[in-house]
């Protein structure tokens, strides 16, 4: 990753992300999210999601630039799992990570375009909201090294980003109409984060969805596109009222992801890559690296 981009992330969890607001949550995900009680239910859904496309149980399971593993959803990848492999180059997220992960964490400090691990060493791979911020021609590093790392018949999961989709049906022009509404602008704003410092600048790169796709194709990556949430956080906080109307609503989006769920990938503001690695051999050098992992050595 290029210095000023490595920067502006480490600096923005370093100094920002990893804090806590008045709830107990880090500012990275209060800043992110919709913490509305209507949203909750299909957040949980998505999330869990993300399980179905791994084996149920397995050795090791890598979590890429894993940050603090903020959400129980996120600690609940790795439920079959004897250990959740955590890395990323931050130190506080390291040690938040081992605070909520106990016994089970084994935390490297390392980039995810440069995994100090050998080929076919994981049973599963997951890198939640990572390789966007990471500088589009090092890009496919990252995807390289997750699918190197994946053991043969294994599959990893990549929640990627959309910065213009169908998941924000909203043409600008309305939402500007709409963001005239104090009220509604206040939705969009995140009550629990400090006003007095403002959040720093956090790198922000999605590439489009089809340039990825033909970059994996290009690597030699097995993969499906899919839908992890099709919409958008600011479309929720703008257009999803909070009452039985609003869960419903919510219900009926997540059965459509469900029925269609290639289609929905593309058009999601957040879909899913998910990588999959021919049966083979494992090599030696893959079980040598899960003993360095385990021993230190």
């Amino acid at each position: 990753m290029t210095q000023s981009a490595r920067e502006s992330v480490r600096f923005f969890y370093e100094t920002f992300g990893w804090r806590k607001d008045d709830a107990g949550r880090y500012f990275d995900g209060a800043m992110a999210d919709d913490w509305r009680q209507v949203v909750r239910w299909y957040h949980h859904a998505c999330n869990l999601r993300l399980k179905r496309f791994l084996m149920p149980r397995g050795d090791m399971l890598l979590d890429a630039a894993s940050g603090a593993v903020q959400f129980q959803d996120y600690i609940a990848l790795s439920d079959g799992y004897r250990r959740h492999v955590c890395v990323d180059f931050s130190r506080s997220a390291l040690r938040e990570a081992r605070d909520r992960l106990g016994d089970k964490a084994l935390c490297v400090q390392a980039d995810v375009t440069a995994l100090p691990f050998r080929d076919d060493t994981f049973d599963a791979v997951a890198s939640l909201h990572t390789i966007y911020h990471v500088p589009a021609a090092e890009q496919p590093l990252a995807f390289r090294e997750l699918h190197r790392t994946l053991r043969p018949g294994r599959s990893g999961v990549v929640v990627y980003a959309q910065d213009r989709h169908p998941g924000h049906p909203l043409p600008r022009w309305i939402v500007r109409l709409l963001l005239r509404s104090s009220r509604l602008a206040a939705r969009l704003r995140s009550p629990n984060l400090p006003r007095s410092s403002p959040p720093p600048g956090l790198y922000f790169e999605p590439l489009p969805l089809d340039e990825v796709e033909t970059t994996l194709r290009a690597l030699g990556v097995s993969f499906t596109t899919r839908a992890w949430r099709t919409l958008s956080v600011s479309f929720t906080r703008l257009v999803i009222p909070d009452n039985a109307f609003g869960a419903a609503l919510l219900r009926w989006v997540f059965a459509v992801e469900n029925l269609f769920p290639e289609r929905c990938g593309k058009r999601a503001s957040y879909p899913t890559f998910v990588l999959t690695k021919p049966r083979g051999a494992t090599s030696l050098e893959a079980t040598r690296s899960r003993e360095v992992l385990e021993t230190g050595a």
